[in-house]
């Protein structure tokens, strides 16, 4: 074969195929770096609402996502379900629950290359009072609003206990809420 024939076939292969290597390999650092990204505001996230005593649907759905986000980290995913099984309350591990977030929360760092990021650092939390106080009375009032919202046929009539009840059960508050 004339050396011509293969210099040209070899161009045709390398312009057919060299555009072809490049993009598969952008798109494969391009899924590389999205993936990063993706674990790091999951991280943030959770870090942000660390000590915060009450539960948010944010919490949750962030949570919710650990297995998929960190699918590629084992002992991410252990330390998730972990922590899963200690937010039973009937867990035996459930006094425990603060102590497996710390170690999830440590795990994510350590993927994330914050090797230097404590289980003490990751406890320190800035919480003012005002914040726990200003939630604190948003919930007493929704409570009071709902109690007399409940106790009323409308805004001049109360009910009677019997008609309470029968509210209260229609409206499958939990036993443990006093309104």
């Amino acid at each position: 074969m004339d050396t011509n024939i293969v210099l040209s076939i070899c161009q045709v292969v390398a312009v057919a195929i060299i555009p072809l290597l490049v993009w598969w390999i952008g798109y494969k650092a391009q899924n590389r770096q999205l993936r990063i990204e993706a674990k790091m505001q999951l991280f943030l996230k959770l870090m942000a609402k660390r000590n915060v005593n009450y539960i948010t649907q944010e919490w949750v759905d962030s949570l919710n996502v650990i297995e998929v986000v960190f699918q590629d980290n084992i002992k991410v995913c252990d330390a998730w379900k972990d922590y899963h099984n200690s937010l039973n309350t009937k867990s035996p591990t459930y006094s425990q629950k603060q102590a497996y977030k710390l170690q999830l929360l440590s795990e994510m760092a350590d993927v994330l290359g914050y090797k230097s990021l404590k289980q003490t650092d990751i406890a320190n939390v800035y919480h003012p009072k005002y914040l726990s106080n200003s939630k604190d009375i948003k919930d007493a009032t929704e409570l009071e609003l709902l109690r007399v919202l409940l106790h009323s046929k409308n805004l001049s009539t109360p009910m009677t206990d019997e008609e309470f009840a029968k509210r209260k059960k229609a409206v499958s508050l939990d036993d443990d809420i006093k309104v």
